[in-house]
């Protein structure tokens, strides 16, 4: 018996208006075949993703020609909904993949849907929170879990479906190396079954024992990976040993450390609650992570590390009022509980884990013009501000001068990224703090980003940022802060 493709893709091109973002795509994968895509950011990957899973062109853009199958069968012109049937997708953005508020009732949507018989939703649901050591977090809202957990919310997800693909959009992009491993079993696991899986990502040292790699480029076609490709796509670059200080305000270094964050006898608390909009203390919780003294130092780049789910993104929300602690915060000899929200906002800016939640205007231009405009030039016409010579340099710095006119949520994510960091980058702030700076970037914008954080450095602003990846750390961190098992604490 000959076996069929479990994906078969046959001369599809896609796009929006004139210009095509795909162009002539064909391409097999067989049961039990792992294949990795990759490709600069913004080249279509998570394009060509929505086209299978049926988002587009049902929400935009138009398919031009081309066909679409799984296990032999013609889904092309299949909704998303009857499309869910053959495969399982995961986005780039993992809160786009769940419709409830929180895992447990995630799961059992996902049972009702698969009509399974009401007197054993529960045992399965438990099954399979125990399976993936979820408890903790199967009650807590979407909204307050990390990217990390997040991701591991939507694996486990996935694994419910019957279907015979799996589409995985940078899946490990938040998770800690521990938790990549235990994600790569359960891969393993689905190939055994015959499942294939297509994944999306830039870092090819994840997926060594994929069974092909094939970049798009930015023609929008396919082309096999090579290493003259990556290097010119920015997927690879030769790392070169840090000089000591690099990076550093030097004159910041030659002097003693001056902290811009003190913290004394402090605890990120989950569960509590502050009585009256006006109150500034947080009442009751459960503490999640302690340090009894811990100063933070002002103009280097700091890294706040720890596994999937630690603390990292909560203990940002908690400088900005949005997550609840105990103890004292000082923001440069402030206390930070006495401070007017505004002054703390216009003082420290943050960028999200997804970047999509901060924009606020209907074009790329626009969306940097008003971050000046804000901060430095008030009584000037939005419209006169997205046309200066100013808001241009940032969008050819980053290689977003073609995007001046889109929408920022039609933006690839790792776009999104880069023009999040750019409306931080106006102003007098003090301190930015970067949630996955490199999140969703290929190698040459994301050590675009780094550089542009260290220059922030050298001009007075101290940067604290998040990160798994141990490379970008041991290259572009001045210190390390670490969240492990409660505790925070610096380590070097």
């Amino acid at each position: 018996m000959i076996k069929e493709p479990v994906l078969e893709i046959l001369n599809l091109s896609f796009g929006f208006g004139k210009n095509n973002i795909l162009n002539d795509i064909s391409l097999q994968i067989w049961p039990g075949e792992l294949v990795l895509l990759c490709g600069e950011s913004g080249a279509g990957k998570s394009t060509l993703a929505k086209v299978l899973c049926g988002h587009y062109p049902a929400n935009g853009g138009v398919l031009n020609s081309g066909r679409i199958l799984v296990s032999g069968q013609d889904i092309t012109d299949l909704n998303t909904t009857e499309r869910s049937q053959y495969m399982t997708t995961i986005f780039q953005n993992a809160r786009g993949s769940f419709c409830m508020s929180n895992l447990r009732q995630e799961i059992i949507f996902c049972f009702e849907n698969l009509e399974t018989p009401p007197c054993d939703i529960d045992l399965e649901l438990e099954r399979v929170i125990e399976k993936f050591n979820l408890s903790s977090i199967a009650d807590r809202e979407f909204d307050y879990l990390s990217g990390g957990e997040l991701e591991l919310c939507a694996l486990a997800i996935a694994e419910l479906y019957p279907g015979n693909l799996y589409i995985l959009d940078e899946p490990f992009a938040n998770l800690d190396d521990e938790t990549v491993h235990q994600c790569r079993g359960l891969i393993e696991n689905w190939r055994a079954k015959g499942k294939a899986v297509l994944v999306i990502d830039h870092r090819l040292e994840h997926w060594k024992e994929c069974t092909g790699q094939l970049l798009l480029d930015r023609k929008g076609q396919l082309v096999q990976v090579n290493e003259d490709n990556l290097f010119a796509h920015g997927l690879h670059v030769d790392w070169k040993p840090r000089p000591v200080n690099e990076g550093q305000n030097t004159k910041a270094s030659e002097s003693k450390e001056e902290p811009i964050l003190q913290l004394r006898d402090f605890s990120l608390l989950v569960g509590a609650s502050r009585p009256g909009i006006l109150r500034r203390k947080w009442r009751g919780g459960e503490r999640i992570v302690h340090s009894d003294v811990l100063d933070i130092p002002g103009n280097k780049l700091v890294a706040l590390t720890g596994s999937s789910g630690s603390g990292k993104t909560s203990f940002f929300r908690a400088l900005l009022g949005e997550c609840a602690y105990s103890g004292t915060i000082f923001f440069a000899g402030d206390d930070l509980s006495t401070l007017k929200r505004r002054d703390v906002f216009q003082r420290i800016g943050i960028v999200f884990q997804d970047p999509a939640l901060q924009f606020v205007q209907m074009d790329v231009a626009s969306e940097i013009a008003f971050s000046v405009k804000l901060r430095e030039k008030p009584d000037a016409a939005l419209e006169e501000v997205a046309d200066s010579a100013r808001v241009h340099s940032f969008l050819e710095r980053y290689g977003l001068q073609s995007k001046t006119k889109v929408s920022p949520w039609l933006l690839s994510q790792g776009e999104q990224r880069r023009l999040a960091v750019l409306t931080m980058l106006p102003g007098s702030r003090k301190l930015l703090l970067v949630d996955e700076p490199t999140y969703g970037q290929d190698i040459r914008h994301g050590v675009e980003i780094m550089e542009t954080l260290q220059d922030l450095i050298r001009h007075g602003i101290s940067c604290i940022f998040t990160s798994h990846d141990r490379t970008l750390i041991s290259r572009y961190a001045d210190c390390e802060i670490e969240i492990d098992k409660g505790e925070m604490r610096r380590i070097r």
